[in-house]
Formats: structure tokens, C-alpha cells, sequence
């Protein structure tokens, strides 16, 4: 097991004890608005699980405060989710909310979070407005970024073998903006885009698009899939005969471990970037994923990174205001934020406050009977440029 302490190390400047009201003393309640149910349900239930993991380990309790979490599923609707955020701050108290998976979620409780008495700590949805321009003193994201999901990666592949790509990417914004990240670092690096497709967000076939890809002339793709649409995209490029002649890149959400056991053989040699492997050797990383498997039975996700991390992050600055869930007492902690964690070293940007973190190149091998992603390269340190 991952010990608290080890974990939870954080910078040596530590605040001044807070007055301790009288309210401040009853649990710290943190709100998880993430999808129970549609397309994004899996994806949810690993960060919830990922939180469960990390809250047992430190004892449900951190700065001499007792941490309880309330769920909300926000059923991928921007006006079901505000709703249930709405819920968790007035209702629940919650000084915390954490989530969501969607990004048009994200930006729908963003103005309401924005004048909340709370902190909002993304833990799933990458849209890099939420950093950006709809950025908020009290808004702090532990998962990653659109660009630092596609941009990092796109220039070692552009200097390692791939200088010529077609590009397809599901036609909604999230699709479009994680292209659009990829190709402006592509391009920086000296690459050259063949073609561009777009095809519909939850599309079953992709027949008419295959053709496309291999009469480009490059010899590599580069894919920005998700979900069903990833195991389907995949399978199809394999089954399509495209793996003989390009290699298949993208988004490391591509071929993760909610998706690689869909795809199986089909993801073999696909090369992605992303800010997790649960194959990274660190002892962190290896104790994170034992102790997520004896407990769920499988292997953790980038999602499931997601939800662990974040968690121990609102346990560390809750070390450091020793227990007072006072905003700006949290806001001043997070900022100070620092260990290692299974994806590596992990901070915050005090501007953005975006997660500062590596991105590793993968490439999906077989490891006896299943596939994994192997680290190829280690892109230290990418800061989402704001």
C-alpha cells in the first residue's frame, strides 16, 4: 500500500494554524459530479473508484479533518449537471466538487462554481477553456488538459519517423480541439498533414473513412477517438487491413485500459501520448496498481489515476491548512501542492492552475496475454501554455 506520508509530501512552506471555527470541525465534504450511467459511465466509475482507493488509504481523514463524499450522477447533460452541482453546494454543503467526465459539463457549472463558496477541482474533463479564459481563482484541474493530451506527443512523433499523417478526429469539439492542438505542434515540428476527417461522434462504421486514409499517402494516422467510438475505430482500422501499411497514433485515451480489452490485438503497435502508463516502474505507480487491482479486480485507467490523485491533492492542502476548508486557505494550500504520484511529478501551475506533469509516448505490446502500453519517451514537465 502507498504510505500517506510518502505521498502526501508537499512544500515546505506550510500555513499559519487557521482560527478553527465551530463549523469548520465537521467533515470535509467533497462533491463528485461524474456520469453513473450513458457513454461516460465507465469512465466515472473508475474516477470515483479511483477517489474510494486513495480516501481508504489515508483513513478518510487528513489534517485532523474526516473527509465524506457525495456522489451525483450528472446523466452527460450539461442541465442535469448543474443541477446536481447545484445540489451538492446548497443542499449538501460540499466545500469541494470534483468531476465531471464531460467537457460541455465542465463549462456548463463553470460560471455557477465560479461565484460558489467552494473549490472546484476538475478531475476528468480536459477542455482547455477551463484553464484558460473560463479560468477562476477557485478552479484548479488534476487531470489533464485537451493540448497536453495531443500537443506534447505530436512533435516526437513528428521527429521520430512520422513526418507525414492523416488526421480524423470524431466531429464535436472536443474531437476539434484536440486536433487542432495536435496539428499546430505537428506543424511547429516540421510535419506534414495529408488529409483531415471528421467523422460523426458515435459513429458505428467507418468504412467510407478507411479508403480515405489509405489512398493519403503518409504513413502514419493520427487518431482522436474515445470510448465506444475508440474500440470501434481500431478494430475497423485493423480488420480494414490499414495496420499493414501505417502506424496508428493519437490520444492516449485511444488505447487505454478501459478500451484495450475491446480491442486486443487490434491496438498492438498503435503509439500514443498521455500522462499515464500503469506500467510506469516507479514503486508508487506499481503500489497503486496492486492496490487497485486486489481491490477491483482489474487495472487502473488514466481515469482511475485521475480520481486517486486528485483525492490525494485535497488531502495534501488539507495537511497543510490542517483541517480548515476555508477557500482561500485552500486556494493559497493547492498552490503549494506537490508530490509524486503514479504518473510521476505532479504540481500545479500557480497561474493557470492546470496540472504541470510528464507526458509519455506508448506504444500498445503484448504482455503475456494482454496488451499494454509500453513507455517509449518521457516528455518531462509540459505545462498547459494558458
Amino acid at each position: 500500500m502507498i504510505q500517506r506520508r510518502s505521498l502526501l509530501a508537499t512544500a515546505a512552506v506550510t500555513l499559519a494554524a487557521p482560527a478553527i471555527h465551530a463549523q469548520s470541525r465537521g467533515p470535509m465534504k467533497i462533491g463528485n459530479l461524474l456520469s453513473a450511467s450513458g457513454v461516460f459511465a465507465i469512465t466515472g466509475e473508475g474516477i470515483q473508484r479511483g477517489m474510494e482507493l486513495a480516501v481508504a488509504q489515508i483513513g478518510a481523514n487528513a489534517g485532523g479533518r474526516a473527509i465524506v463524499m457525495i456522489r451525483e450522477d450528472d446523466e452527460v447533460s450539461p442541465q442535469v449537471g448543474l443541477q446536481k452541482v447545484k445540489k451538492l453546494i446548497e443542499r449538501d454543503n460540499c466545500d469541494i466538487i470534483t468531476g465531471p467526465v464531460g467537457s460541455n459539463i465542465a463549462l456548463a457549472i463553470a460560471g455557477y462554481l465560479k461565484a460558489a463558496p467552494c473549490i472546484y477541482l476538475c478531475t476528468g474533463a480536459g477542455v482547455n477553456a477551463l484553464t484558460r479564459e473560463r479560468r477562476a481563482p477557485n478552479f484548479f484541474r488534476s487531470s489533464t488538459s485537451s493540448w497536453q493530451s495531443n500537443a506534447p506527443a505530436a512533435g516526437w512523433f513528428a521527429k521520430n519517423g512520422y513526418p507525414k499523417v492523416a488526421l480524423i478526429a470524431s466531429d464535436y469539439s472536443g474531437g476539434h480541439e484536440a486536433a487542432d492542438a495536435f496539428k499546430a505542434a505537428y506543424l511547429a515540428a516540421g510535419g506534414t498533414i495529408a488529409t483531415e476527417l471528421y467523422p460523426p461522434f458515435g459513429a458505428n462504421d467507418f468504412s467510407a473513412y478507411l479508403p480515405q486514409l489509405r489512398s493519403a499517402g503518409a504513413p502514419a494516422v493520427y487518431a482522436y477517438m474515445t470510448g465506444a467510438d475508440a474500440v470501434r475505430f481500431v478494430q475497423q482500422f485493423d480488420q480494414f487491413g490499414l495496420k499493414k501499411d501505417m502506424t496508428l497514433l493519437g490520444t492516449g485515451f485511444m488505447v487505454e485500459q478501459d478500451a484495450l480489452p475491446a480491442q486486443g490485438a487490434a491496438a498492438l503497435g498503435a503509439r500514443t501520448g498521455l500522462h499515464y502508463a500503469d506500467t510506469l516502474p516507479s514503486q508508487i505507480n506499481r503500489d497503486f496498481v496492486a492496490a487497485y487491482r486486489a481491490k477491483y479486480n482489474e487495472s487502473p485507467s488514466c481515469y482511475a489515476e485521475y480520481g486517486f490523485v486528485g483525492a490525494h491533492a485535497i488531502a495534501a492542502a488539507l495537511e497543510i491548512t490542517k483541517g480548515d476548508a476555508d477557500q482561500a486557505k485552500l486556494i493559497a494550500a493547492l498552490k503549494q501542492v506537490q508530490f509524486e504520484a503514479p504518473r510521476g511529478p505532479f504540481r500545479f501551475d500557480p497561474d493557470t492552475h492546470n496540472v504541470i506533469q510528464n507526458i509519455y509516448v506508448r506504444e500498445v505490446v503484448m504482455d503475456g496475454a494482454a496488451p499494454v502500453n509500453r513507455v517509449l519517451a518521457t516528455i518531462p514537465d509540459q505545462r498547459d501554455p494558458g
